[in-house]
């Protein structure tokens, strides 16, 4: 799935994904219906600016928007 088309099926349903910097380190937050899960990890900015498909931002965006699909479908 490419990430445009995960954007899309995320934000149809209203679901948000960012970082939020704790420290000088970030952690992915995904918000849903007003519910936030902030997950435990660590990242550096580093980590977050990847341009490879190892980027932790936008596998989170791509597995929710996979979930989502095969909810849906």
């Amino acid at each position: 799935m490419e990430l445009q088309e995960a954007n899309s099926i995320l934000s149809r349903n209203g679901v948000k994904v960012y970082p939020i910097n704790v420290g000088g380190k970030f952690k992915i937050v995904t918000e849903l219906n007003g519910k936030k899960k902030t997950f435990n990890k660590l990242l550096t900015e580093k980590e977050l600016n990847i341009q490879t498909n190892k980027n932790p931002l936008v596998l989170t965006i791509i597995h929710l928007a996979k979930q989502i699909r095969e909810n849906n479908y």
